[in-house]
């Protein structure tokens, strides 16, 4: 191999001779420098693990500690793709079927929601299932009354308030695990494929596969009669920090 390569550099130049060592090398080479981890382990190999199975809709706040709860949803992924169930995020075998599942997720093509004629909204059918899920939660209080402050001691309320709202939908999906009052540093800034967060010191709603969900459309939005969701813009889009989560 080291004399291939040499006349590689000598007759092909540089170019060459790094695209044949990227050809040489095991077709994981997209996961070598991933370390094998498991339990008790820290740090940013874990974040990007537990962010890679939230993507997946396996959901999991990302700490950077790998517990027993990052341990079952890794075993939840591994025995779904055949692999052994043990809770060990192996290099390069589990990275790679990881990050597959992954790039799935996000080459799926973008649909628009629309509304059914209860005001709900129904997902695109191939949507990602994080975004399905997103969807069904907001559903479930899209007809719940405004409450100030509603959303924020506990998921379950009589009411929610506009960040309350938005909260439980994320929540819904994996992507928030205690309610938001501010969403400014949420996520990712600007907006997003799937959903985009709009927040300020007074009011927060987001956009979810072309749909909008907000507390203001409850009185003047498409559907009414105290519905959150709307096919048209209830709130001004100036003035608002915009921030999406992170891979949607």
């Amino acid at each position: 191999m080291r004399s291939t390569l040499g006349r590689l550099a000598r007759y092909c130049g540089l170019s060459a001779l790094l695209l044949t060592v990227v050809a040489l090398l095991p077709q994981a080479a997209g996961a070598a420098n991933a370390p094998t981890i498991r339990e008790g382990a820290t740090g940013y190999w874990v974040s990007l693990l537990q962010r890679d199975l939230t993507d997946i809709a396996y959901s999991l706040p990302v700490t950077g500690n790998f517990g027993s709860h990052t341990r079952a949803q890794v075993n939840a992924f591994k025995k779904a793709r055949g692999l052994p169930a043990d809770g060990v995020v192996r290099s390069p075998w589990t990275w790679d079927a990881l990050r597959k599942a992954v790039r799935v997720e996000q080459r799926r093509p973008w649909r628009r929601a629309h509304l059914n004629r209860q005001g709900l909204a129904v997902a695109p059918e191939d949507a990602p299932v994080v975004v399905k899920r997103v969807i069904a939660a907001a559903n479930r209080i899209a007809f719940k009354p405004y409450l100030y402050g509603g959303g924020h001691g506990s998921w379950n309320s009589p009411g929610y308030d506009c960040s309350g709202s938005v909260s439980y939908a994320l929540h819904g999906g994996g992507l928030l695990w205690r309610p938001e009052a501010l969403f400014y540093s949420y996520g990712a800034p600007g907006g997003g494929k799937w959903m985009t967060i709009y927040t300020n010191s007074v009011h927060a709603y987001m956009s979810v596969a072309g749909l909008w969900f907000d507390t203001v459309a409850q009185e003047w939005g498409s559907y009414g009669h105290g519905d959150r969701w709307s096919t048209t813009r209830a709130s001004p889009a100036s003035g608002f920090l915009v921030r999406h989560p992170t891979g949607f």
